[in-house]
């Protein structure tokens, strides 16, 4: 799946040149519908085609970019994989051909550039999920994107077993009053704890850095280690950190998954009531937000916008517009978010479904003054 920053590339790439946008609905597998895909394919193709009579060139273009896309299709039969499939392609070039892990609307788009809106949807679900377990003894790491749960990673304390032979376990004698020896287990629970420091120091940096921008970190394992790790991210993690200590170093990879699936889910949606309500406080005080058609159209012509929210309702009832807002944010490097569910709804009753988060605000406003 693109990130959002190769889907600006790639849109920018893309922004003058004749392209075939395909989307296709790829979630069935029910043995029913087996082959319906190729069906709808071939009827919107034929319906996109017809529309292109009498251009010159037009549908001969097209044909040449579909063949583009037929071609990686042959790989299928029955069923495609994934939820829902997406490609780009022109006359002389394949650009991009993915199975997605969201479903997807059925559209075939011949134009200039790309139809970006629908594959928007797309976007959260490749924000990998690392998760972190730990106790005093090893610490391992997984790594979860795109429903896949990648093979754990095992780390050990690197700070070898203390040589204690030459500690008396009682006090020894020194010249000063008033001071004691180390005794056997002190320097076995110093050790230790220098030991578990370190693990936990390099889990976390290797972690944070599996998670990269924009992934979130779940920790598990003992409540101390979690508590040891959580002190030792950076502040890049603000936000993006789950503490889950019902998960263990040992627990088995199904039901990790599981649990990886539900925490992610449920704190993307935490996330994206958090973002949707900033956003609606500073439109309403006049600060870094822009809330509603005209005033995000604004804020997209005058190239002010950070980031962009669109509910998932306005990009299916409206799907042009849902295009214009996220082509003019892609245009300009903004990062887009599609919300739904509690954020979605704030969004389209009080913002009729988009908003942005500003990068500075309308000079004119600056300081108050008209």
């Amino acid at each position: 799946m693109l990130t959002n920053r190769e889907l600006t590339d790639l849109y920018r790439r893309l922004k003058d040149a004749d392209v075939l946008s395909v989307y296709l609905d790829a979630d069935q597998r029910d043995l029913a519908e087996r082959h319906t895909w190729r069906r709808r394919l071939n009827g919107l193709a034929a319906r996109t085609r017809r529309g292109l009579a009498g251009q010159p060139g037009a549908q001969a273009a097209f044909d040449a970019a579909l063949a583009r896309v037929e071609e990686c299709l042959a790989a299928y039969d029955a069923f495609l994989p994934g939820r829902g499939w997406a490609a780009f392609a022109s006359p002389d070039r394949l650009w991009y051909a993915e199975a997605l892990p969201v479903p997807l609307p059925d559209v075939v788009v011949w134009g200039k550039g790309m139809r970006v809106a629908p594959l928007v949807r797309g976007l959260k679900q490749t924000r990998p999920v690392v998760a972190l377990l730990l106790d005093r003894r090893r610490a391992r790491l997984f790594r979860y994107v795109d429903g896949v749960l990648s093979e754990p990673v095992d780390m050990l304390p690197d700070v070898p077993p203390p040589d204690i032979t030459d500690v008396y376990a009682a006090k020894r004698a020194m010249t000063s009053t008033g001071r004691r020896g180390e005794t056997r287990a002190d320097v076995r629970s110093n050790m230790a704890e220098l030991a578990a420091e370190r693990l936990s120091r390099a889990s976390v940096d290797k972690a944070v850095a599996l998670a990269g921008e924009d992934g979130f970190l779940v920790l598990g394992g003992t409540a101390e280690m979690i508590a040891m790790a959580a002190r030792q991210l950076p502040k890049t993690m603000a936000g993006r950190v789950i503490e889950l200590p019902s998960l263990y170093v040992t627990i088995p990879v199904g039901e990790l998954k599981e649990a990886l699936e539900v925490a992610a889910s449920a704190h993307s949606r935490e996330r994206q009531e958090a973002l949707v309500a900033a956003v609606l406080d500073d439109a309403r005080a006049g600060g870094l937000g822009a809330l509603g058609q005209e005033g995000v159209r604004h804020a997209l012509r005058e190239g002010r916008v950070e980031t962009l929210f669109v509910s998932r309702a306005l990009r299916e009832r409206e799907p042009d517009l849902a295009e214009e807002y996220v082509g003019a944010a892609l245009e300009q490097g903004a990062r887009i978010e599609e919300v739904m569910g509690a954020a979605a709804e704030a969004l389209d009753g009080e913002a009729h479904g988009v908003a942005a988060r500003l990068r500075y605000r309308c000079p004119e406003v600056v300081g108050g003054v008209a």
